[in-house]
């Protein structure tokens, strides 16, 4: 699918989660898929199921920028690992190093830097209102 289409990755996200429907375990964004396993053994019944549905919809893997097994994973801004998720440190750098806005696009690129970790900053809805 193109992605230059204006419309085509939420065409193709409504696809991907039509494709991996019912599997809890799988958390995708794209294509990017990320499956969630307690057990080595887990892990491959999973990744078995997912294989599978890929191929009953036509889907190829590219398996150069795949990770199979990791205990730890950066997806999608954030170190995934078993204890949970935190913000990457070159984005916690970007953001500690951030050079004190003069404008007004500055401070709101600033505040969507933020918001978008905000989740990790103690009492960040008041602090930035």
């Amino acid at each position: 699918m193109s992605f230059g289409l204006k419309n085509a990755p939420s065409t193709f996200q409504r696809f991907i989660t039509e494709v991996l429907s019912g599997l809890d375990f799988v958390f995708r964004y794209l294509d990017d898929v990320l499956i969630d396993s307690s057990s080595e053994e887990e892990h491959e019944k999973h990744v078995k199921l997912v294989f599978d549905r890929f191929q009953q919809y036509g889907l190829r893997i590219n398996f150069s920028k795949s990770l199979m097994g990791a205990n730890q994973v950066e997806y999608l801004g954030y170190l995934i690992t078993s204890e949970g998720s935190r913000p990457l440190p070159e984005k916690v750098e970007v953001t500690t190093n951030y050079k004190l806005p003069d404008t007004i696009h500055e401070l709101r690129t600033f505040l969507g830097i933020v918001n978008f970790y905000r989740r990790y900053l103690k009492d960040a809805a008041s602090t930035f209102t």
